[in-house]
């Protein structure tokens, strides 16, 4: 969660006083982090920062310092969240945790009603599933794989819709690229995105979980709004290229184009096989004089 900036954090705390709001009905199931802007871009997004975490705690919530690492990932890996929680978040990228077996979506602006009433209205989606199969070329990552998907669907390829991933690809992947998967749901329009618990999940959440975990199977007779299947054998590496995350090419299509940055984080690269595939790449070599290339881990784990 975060607030943009110190107003708006002060007509927060205002509406909740005018509401006669003393405390938080799910206090103890609210954690609150500071995952953009750390450190703080500007004095504005630092005063905004401030105050946000003066109105949090507040009302008794702890707030999780900047450079903890992103929300989403922080509760996963902290096991706050795991196969069988609902999830909301501010974040657009929520439906990460779906990798978990997770109902995980944004609240978008419903934060107030949850915070003063501890209630919410989410509409249930309907289901579009995507069946990937086959196994990747060397060099080809889940990433390339969510950037495929995207521009088969587009950006209202599931507008308000769940996606559920699966297949034997899908099966045959860790955590790591799991989480790929589902952060990418949100590219297509999708309210959150999932991927059944199985035993790869279960031993990556058993250890971590500091909530009962709760694992459902879908229907047997279950009928799907649509259903995408791919393979992805042949698969060569992808590229978004500007200015949508739908404008998908093959990498040999924007091959030579001189860039001036490059950037490794965020919640769709920045986990320990994103930074892995770089370090083997990059090794041995060096970046160009004319370009600046950052790299973000998505969490201090």
């Amino acid at each position: 969660m975060l607030f943009r900036s110190a107003e708006e954090a002060n007509k927060f705390e205002a509406t909740l006083k005018d509401l006669g709001v003393k405390e938080f009905p799910l206090r103890d199931r609210i954690f609150a982090f500071i995952d953009h802007g750390g450190p703080a871009p500007s004095p504005a997004f630092a005063a905004g920062q401030k105050r946000w975490r003066e109105v949090i705690e507040s009302y008794g919530v702890s707030v999780t310092d900047p450079g903890a690492g992103i929300s989403h990932l922080q509760m996963a890996e902290g096991g706050l969240v795991g196969p069988g929680t609902l999830l909301a978040l501010r974040d657009s990228h929520t439906p990460t945790s779906g990798a978990m077996g997770a109902f995980a979506a944004s609240v978008a602006g419903g934060l107030l009603m949850l915070f003063a009433l501890g209630r919410y209205v989410l509409d249930v989606p309907k289901v579009t599933l995507i069946k990937l199969n086959g196994t990747l070329q060397k060099g080809v990552y889940a990433r390339d794989v969510a950037l495929m998907v995207n521009g088969k669907l587009g950006q209202r390829g599931a507008l308000g819709q769940a996606i559920e991933f699966g297949g034997s690809y899908v099966q045959s992947l860790p955590m790591d690229m799991r989480f790929t998967l589902t952060n990418t749901s949100t590219e297509v329009g999708a309210m959150t995105g999932y991927i059944q618990p199985d035993k790869i999940t279960l031993d990556w959440c058993g250890p971590r979980a500091k909530r009962p975990m709760v694992v459902h199977e879908t229907d047997a007779d279950f009928r799907y709004e649509s259903v995408h299947e791919f393979d992805v054998s042949a698969l060569a590496p992808q590229v978004a290229a500007p200015h949508a995350p739908d404008n998908v090419k093959p990498l040999e299509a924007v091959e030579g184009t001189p860039i001036n940055q490059a950037f490794l984080g965020s919640c769709a690269n920045g986990r320990l096989e994103d930074l892995a595939a770089a370090a083997a790449i990059v090794k041995g070599r060096k970046v160009h004089p004319d370009v600046r290339f950052i790299v973000t881990p998505a969490s201090r784990e």
